[in-house]
Order: structure tokens, then sequence, then C-alpha cells
């Protein structure tokens, strides 16, 4: 541990957050504790399913699977005494070093452990001009060390936020804000651009459902803002995962996340529930595949 702090405090400095980083890890973890909280509270479940009883009638029509379930975070809560929770997956992501390093490298630590993160691709112009290039797929002329995800998964709780942040990126665009509430091995995608290149990279999760992890998606809007929304009409493109999601409904917007939460019985490793993140908040949940949900206001997401 004292050489990861050393390191860590050496990297500092050079550190860029993805946008809404802290804030949106805060806030993720405060959500955690509250749904740990409403899972224990049976009796308050059971009354919010009662008060919204239209709401369930919508989401289970037409899609096969349980009632969609979603609930108020309550509003921000309060900070931790020193700002940062321990319950938090950290990813830092390292550009090329010249002379020292064969490709852009991450690294991810939970707790008391550490493990590199697998880079699947990647470009770069060393400053002579000279152009690099890199890909997991061991049948390229370019492959790079294959990681092998399973053997390097760090083990995490259902619901665990997901920080990532970038040693002189010049921007981060991360798949997803935190693990999903099934069990499981799960890959997240972050990709990274600096002004010398770029790349991609998955950091795999052993994720692990507990008596205290989440099983609903919490909303940040008061329940009175939570507004229910039907499946759009028409034709639909078919896409699978987040993409479905993206290309059939209305009001999402490109910098939106939008991932999946829950697992349910279907045709497809896709169907559950699923979430929208904006700018660190959780706006909207969806039915996958019938793409009817729940809103915040004033959010556009199914028009809502």
């Amino acid at each position: 541990m004292d050489d990861l702090r050393e390191r860590v405090g050496r990297e500092l400095d050079r550190l860029q957050p993805s946008a809404g980083g802290l804030e949106r890890t805060l806030r993720l973890v405060r959500r955690r504790q509250r749904n740990g909280r409403f899972a224990a509270a049976t009796i308050g479940i059971v009354l919010a399913g009662a008060l919204v009883g239209g709401f369930w009638t919508v989401l289970s029509q037409g899609s096969g699977h349980e009632p969609l379930a979603t609930s108020s975070s309550g509003g921000k809560g309060s900070s931790p005494a020193n700002g940062v929770s321990p319950e938090v997956v950290q990813v830092t992501i390292h550009p090329l070093r010249e002379g020292l390093d064969q490709m852009p490298t991450g690294v991810m630590a939970f707790g008391d452990e550490e493990a590199a993160v697998c880079t699947q691709d990647f470009e770069w112009t060393l400053t002579d001009g000279t152009r690099l290039r890199g890909t997991a797929d061991s049948d390229s002329k370019n492959a790079i060390p294959v990681c092998r995800p399973r053997a390097t998964a760090l083990r995490v709780a259902a619901g665990t936020p997901i920080n990532v942040v970038g040693n002189s990126t010049t921007s981060l665009r991360v798949e997803r804000t935190v693990a999903p509430l099934y069990a499981g091995l799960v890959t997240v995608a972050v990709e990274a651009h600096w002004a010398d290149g770029q790349a991609t990279f998955i950091v795999p999760l052993n994720v692990v459902v507990t008596a205290s992890s989440p099983t609903h998606v919490a909303l940040d809007c008061a329940m009175a803002d939570q507004i229910p929304f039907e499946a759009p009409t028409g034709g639909r493109i078919l896409p699978g995962g987040a993409a479905y999601i993206v290309g059939n409904l209305r009001g999402l917007r490109d910098d939106d996340i939008v991932e999946q939460m829950t697992l349910a019985p279907g045709d497809t490793q896709w169907d559950g529930t699923w979430q929208v993140v904006r700018d660190g908040s959780v706006i909207a949940a969806v039915n996958w595949p019938a793409l009817s949900g729940v809103a915040c206001r004033g959010s556009a997401v199914g028009d809502v």
C-alpha cells in the first residue's frame, strides 16, 4: 500500500478527472448507501409501489418482465467527512511514455487490491513523427499482449461506483458509472484521447451480490417528478445493448451514459432494467426491450 500511495501522490498533479468525476462518484456512493436502506425497508417499498401502481402496470405490459422498480434518491445528502469514499473502483489511465511503455496503460484499484486494466487498441504519434498502432487481436500484425479479463478482474459489490481519471488526457468516454446490480464478470469500456494519440481500455470487474446490495434503480429526482412513459410506436432499429435504447428512444443526449443495471428472463443478455446517467445524475430507467420506463420531469427522455 505504501508504494501505491507514493505512486498516486506523484501522479495527482497530472491527473485530469473525467467530467463531473468526483461529484458523480460521491452521488453514486450516496445512492448506493440509500439503496441499501431501501432494500431493507420492505414496507416502504411496498407503499411506494402502491402509490405508483399505474406505473408498474405500464411497464409490465408487453415486456414479459417483472415491473421495473425505481425510487427517489431523496436529494444529494451529505459528503463523507474526508470527501472520499473507500467504496469506489478507482481507474487511472496513462499515456504512452516514449522509451518506457509499448502502449498506453491503465490501473484499477479497489480497497487494497490493484490490477492492470486491459489495453484493447491504440494509435500514437511519437515525437519523431513515427506512428504506432496496436490491437488486442492476436491475428493482427499490430498485435499487443492479450489481456484475460477473468484473470485480472477485481471483486466488487453490486452497485459499487466507478471513477475514471486520465493522466494528461484531453477527453475521456466511459461506458459505465457503476457496477450493475447482478452478479458476474462485467467489462467496462473506457475511450481516452491525448494530444498525441488515443486508446481503448477494458476494465474487468467480478461483481458479487450481497445482502446489502441495492436491488433497483434510484432516480436522482423527487418521486413527484418521476414521470412514466410508454414505449415508442412504429418501427425500431435493432442493434443490441445500449445502442437499441439510444437508437429508438427520444430525448437522449450524445453525452448520456446508458447502462444495464438488472437482468430479467428474456431472449437476450440485455433484457432487464437500464438507467440513463446525465451529468452524474440518474435521470431515467428504461425497460429493455419494451422501451417503456420512467424519467425525471424535464429530462426529455421518452418525451417527459
